[in-house]
């Protein structure tokens, strides 16, 4: 539930950040809120969104309900801001933290896009490990060792970019200072 009120803040926070722009001459109106528009590429960018609509009706139905839910995020946001709400210091920091969340992922997936795993590595990690894979041929855990080592590879990536960027932009910590935050204890009761 906690993930799903989450996915709905960033969403409606993208929505909210985006509708500030408006849409070029050359770009084709989806629809309008207001004086807000959504665009066909806004909304094309969005259509990963559909697989969560999949047991929803045909592909008209979805994206039609996926269009609607874009409409309807703008709308509440709309309303957020129109109460004040984007004003309370804790929207502004989960706003932040949103923009913080994505900017943080693009720029790790534009640091990954070098990271591939060749054939020989994964030749040398099935030679060198063939004791964990009970007998099986290459072909049969070429993806499983593929994935292990993409996965290490991106753990090292991100170890050497969280080295780099903590020393360039020189980072310290008031040790003291996090000693002295109190972790809220879990609540054992369902809200």
């Amino acid at each position: 539930m906690r993930q799903q009120r989450m996915v709905v803040a960033v969403g409606a926070f993208l929505i909210f950040w985006r509708a500030g722009a408006f849409a070029a001459a050359d770009e084709k109106i989806l629809a309008r809120v207001g004086e807000e528009k959504i665009t066909l590429q806004e909304f094309q960018e969005m259509l990963p969104a559909l697989s969560a609509f999949r047991a929803q009706g045909d592909a008209e139905a979805r994206k039609r309900k996926l269009l609607e839910g874009l409409i309807n995020q703008r709308l509440f946001a709309r309303e957020a801001v129109r109460m004040g709400l984007d004003q309370a210091p804790p929207v502004k920091v989960k706003l932040n933290q949103a923009r913080t969340n994505i900017l943080a992922q693009e720029y790790m997936k534009s640091r990954a896009q070098g990271v591939s795993i060749g054939d020989k590595e994964v030749m040398a990690f099935f030679e060198g490990h063939q004791g964990e894979f009970q007998g099986k041929g290459l072909k049969e855990v070429e993806g499983q060792i593929k994935a292990k080592l993409l996965q290490n590879s991106m753990g090292d990536l991100i170890q050497k970019t969280k080295t780099e960027l903590w020393k360039r932009e020189k980072v310290i910590i008031d040790e003291q200072l996090l000693k002295e935050v109190e972790v809220p204890q879990r609540s054992t009761v369902n809200p």
